[in-house]
């Protein structure tokens, strides 16, 4: 007995320019407005439904990764999906939450702005008062606040804290795993001091080639090296070659 294949039954009606749930015209897009609305509604209880047991909201079968609604399989695919989403508002001059018109200056308009900049406040304050990352909600170890008081230490988990540190020194958050490369190199040691690097007490992240004289390498991946933050304060515009002149030049004169 045959079965019935109904990918090939939705796509042949694709290819008619109809709906693929009712069969109705709709040139431009898979399903028409009734049925997309209605699709929408079903994902979003099965959503809803989901992630009240923890499971991930896309395959609804994996248990959901910390401060996430997808398990880290689903992850990369679902944030994949939203990032090409709002880019085709955006490419629009829409609203990237609810398709108002923006003339394609900012990804929002200024309320959903106003309500986004809140709900971030909320979450992350929520996730502070239970110990949590203030990024992603994840389980939070150190603070980027590396030889300075204890108060307000466990602000990030270790994959937050590098996205940080990557923003700062490379220019964007996807670059944090080469910072984790630049220590496995080192061996986690200064390679001034030798000195043991600690994430969230003495780790700092330098420019070997100071950016107020080398603004063009200010992102560069091979002008970047870790070191202690009391070296880093210590060599501040120096480039590692004057650096360790001065210090030589000390140590001899002090003798």
């Amino acid at each position: 007995m045959a079965t019935f294949d109904m990918k090939a039954y939705r796509a042949a009606r694709r290819e008619k320019g109809l709906c693929i749930e009712c069969g109705k015209s709709s040139p431009e897009r898979v399903r028409c407005g009734d049925c997309q609305r209605a699709n929408t509604e079903a994902q979003n209880r099965r959503a809803e439904r989901n992630g009240s047991k923890g499971i991930c909201k896309q395959c609804g079968q994996r248990p959901v990764a910390k401060g996430h609604k997808c398990c880290d399989e689903c992850l990369p695919k679902a944030n994949a999906a939203t990032r090409k989403h709002a880019q085709s508002r955006r490419d629009r001059g829409l609203c990237i939450d609810c398709k108002t018109e923006t003339g394609g200056k900012t990804a929002r308009c200024k309320a959903c702005l106003v309500r986004c900049n809140e709900e971030t406040k909320k979450r992350r304050a929520a996730w502070l008062a239970d110990g949590k990352c203030r990024d992603c909600g994840g389980d939070a170890v150190l603070s980027n606040r590396s030889m300075r008081s204890d108060k307000d230490r466990s602000n990030y988990c270790r994959t937050c804290y590098f996205k940080v540190m990557a923003v700062s020194m490379l220019g964007a958050r996807h670059h944090w795993e080469v910072l984790v490369k630049k220590l496995d190199e080192c061996g986690w040691r200064c390679p001034y001091t030798g000195e043991e690097l600690v994430l969230g007490h003495n780790l700092s992240f330098d420019h070997i080639y100071p950016v107020s004289g080398f603004p063009e390498r200010r992102h560069d991946v091979d002008n970047i090296e870790p070191i202690t933050w009391k070296i880093n304060m210590l060599k501040r515009d120096l480039t590692k070659d004057e650096f360790i002149t001065l210090v030589r030049n000390i140590a001899s004169y002090v003798k």
